[in-house]
């Protein structure tokens, strides 16, 4: 008796065969069947090399040249296989150049395909939208526009591909027997809508509400796969950790339908979804890993947190560079914990923790792993790591050199993997100019913020990522507001002409944050605001006792002062005696708003 499965292939085959004949018969393009025969396999062989775990992306895209050659009909599916892998490609490519590159070349065979598709091909047809969604998602997080209207075209157009795939796939009576997984358009939606949210800050509530929808609509559908819990949990994570939401953002009708109505409620979602989930593959498994190391960490519960890190370099397999950027970040929770060892009675534990940072940078150290053309390579994680310590216990000339040293060696063409040590390198000089400034060395602090300031402005044309945006543009504006407050209050204050350029220059970097991050005071940043509307203040203060001239710029130093008051107090709104602060601050600042318009007569 022929076995089952061996009966399944010879059908198959005698069926492949059939239809090859048949076609040969029709065509207006007359090829040898035994040509179609081998242009079919290849193509077969091809998509397999696209989606098994060991992908052969230059083997994939050579099969399908070779079959176009056997036979020229088989143009759609040789276009598909195509943009399936140049997709792949662009999400192993080391820089973001070359992810660009291979994206728009994904995309550019898409567009080729559904040129030459026929109507009645739904199957093709399902596999183009699936594939342009995706790369469209992928362009939209490798491109750098600071307008967010590129990422934002292209993840529209992302979720119109991904909602016609799905009514696409509703017209195949069985999407699994043509190889299709039914899920795939929800997850494509999902992620579209999720990176709407996450890089194109549009009504994010709105959006992640429908990521999840869409990404739960994907689990009833999924099977045993995990992909679509993961991303669930990824998505509360985001809102959780990373929003920025305000507490009327919780309270709109998307975020009830999903119960959020705190960050905290957000995070545990994310904490219960992810722990929950039963990872589709390794990738899938490191996704998990890290958000619930990140959270875990973020409440204190450090050790189930060093659980999940230890997890999340196992998901890295032989990848030594994955398992060096993830000691990475281990590392640098361990250092961030560090910081708050200060009390006495937490020595020991100030002691392990440091102990602990330094045997993962050894064993970053001993991890030989080429650097990419602008990633954070293991290098650069040593460095910066090693840096943050010295920094961290007070040896700031020791920080500094090592940072210059990396800095100098990449200068003056910067990358995104010189971002964290840029910053880093401006953290360093606002320390140096706080402590020159404790030791009354005022010139030698403003120095030290200019510093930073230059620093900081570097690490703006580094990031592309909208949180790291505003926040090296607060820290920009927050050096030069600390400069010109010590240089305005300076009794040996030289010119005027100084303080006018450090006003400047924070004054365009708060535009900025106000341009990327609106409405959206962040905890962390209360230090900041507090400076930033005292710098408006002692400009007006200046003004009104004659130090400074008055000039048109007044008023509008006026509104900036009680904006960012009013950030503050909006931080913290059970405090009664900041409030009061506020209103007082409000009222004599009034004297310098315009008057109001007369009414109509």
């Amino acid at each position: 008796m022929i076995p089952k499965t061996f009966a399944k292939i010879v059908l198959a085959i005698l069926f492949m065969a059939l239809f090859c004949c048949q076609a040969a018969a029709q065509s207006p393009v007359q090829a040898d069947p035994a040509k179609k025969t081998l242009a079919r396999l290849l193509l077969k062989r091809a998509t397999l090399r696209t989606s098994s775990s060991n992908r052969n992306l230059e083997g994939a895209i050579r099969d399908a040249q070779e079959a176009i050659q056997h036979d020229p009909s088989l143009t759609v599916a040789h276009y598909v296989v195509l943009a399936k892998s140049h997709l792949m490609k662009a999400r192993i490519a080391a820089s973001d150049a070359t992810k660009l590159v291979e994206v728009t070349e994904s995309i550019k065979n898409c567009a080729a395909a559904r040129e030459v598709l026929k109507p009645e091909d739904i199957g093709s047809r399902i596999d183009i939208l699936l594939v342009r969604s995706a790369a469209l998602v992928d362009r939209a997080n490798c491109v750098r526009d600071l307008t967010f209207q590129k990422q934002r075209g292209d993840l529209h157009q992302a979720i119109a591909d991904a909602q016609e795939a799905a009514k696409e796939m509703k017209k195949l009576q069985q999407p699994a027997a043509d190889g299709r997984r039914a899920e795939e358009p929800d997850l494509a939606l999902g992620n579209a809508y999720e990176d709407l949210a996450w890089i194109g800050d549009e009504n994010a509530p709105e959006n992640y509400a429908l990521a999840i929808k869409s990404f739960q609509d994907a689990r009833e559908k999924e099977g045993l796969g995990g992909r679509a819990e993961v991303s669930i949990g990824r998505c509360y994570y985001r809102i959780g950790m990373q929003s920025g939401f305000e507490a009327k953002d919780f309270n709109s009708n998307a975020m009830q339908a999903l119960g959020i109505d705190s960050d905290q409620k957000a995070r545990d979602l994310a904490e219960t979804t992810l722990s929950g989930a039963d990872p589709f593959d390794l990738g899938d498994a490191a996704q998990a890993e890290y958000y619930l190391a990140d959270l875990l960490n973020s409440k204190s519960n450090f050790d189930l947190a060093d659980l999940h890190f230890d997890h999340l370099v196992n998901c890295a397999g032989e990848d030594e560079a994955a398992k060096s950027f993830y000691r990475y970040l281990h590392a640098r929770c361990y250092l961030s914990r560090w910081v708050g060892y200060q009390k006495p009675e937490e020595a020991g534990k100030a002691a392990k923790v440091l102990e602990s940072a330094k045997a993962l940078v050894q064993q970053i150290d001993a991890c030989k792993v080429s650097p990419v053309e602008d990633g954070f390579d293991s290098h650069k994680q040593s460095v910066w790591l090693k840096a943050e310590m010295k920094r961290l216990q007070g040896d700031l000339e020791g920080a500094q050199k090592d940072l210059d040293e990396e800095l100098s060696a990449g200068a003056p063409n910067f990358t995104p993997g010189h971002a964290p040590l840029l910053r880093e390198r401006s953290l360093l000089s606002q320390q140096q100019g706080a402590k020159a400034y404790r030791e009354k060395n005022t010139q030698s602090s403003i120095e030290s913020y200019k510093a930073a300031l230059h620093f900081f402005e570097k690490e703006v044309d580094c990031v592309r990522m909208r949180e790291d945006l505003v926040a090296a543009h607060l820290s920009a504006a927050y050096s030069a507001v600390i400069a010109y407050r010590i240089s305005f209050w300076d009794p040996s204050r030289g010119p005027e002409v100084a303080e006018r350029d450090f006003h400047a220059k924070a004054t365009s970097h708060l535009k900025e944050v106000d341009r990327l991050w609106k409405r959206r005071p962040r905890k962390q940043y209360e230090s900041y605001y507090h400076e930033v509307g005292l710098m408006f203040a002692d400009k007006l203060s200046g003004i009104k006792s004659g130090r400074l001239s008055r000039d048109k710029l007044s008023a509008d130093d006026a509104i900036s002062a009680i904006k960012w008051a009013e950030y503050l107090a909006a931080l913290n709104p059970g405090d009664q005696n900041l409030a009061t602060k506020v209103e007082a601050q409000k009222r004599i600042l009034g004297e310098f708003l315009p008057p109001p318009p007369e009414p109509r007569k």
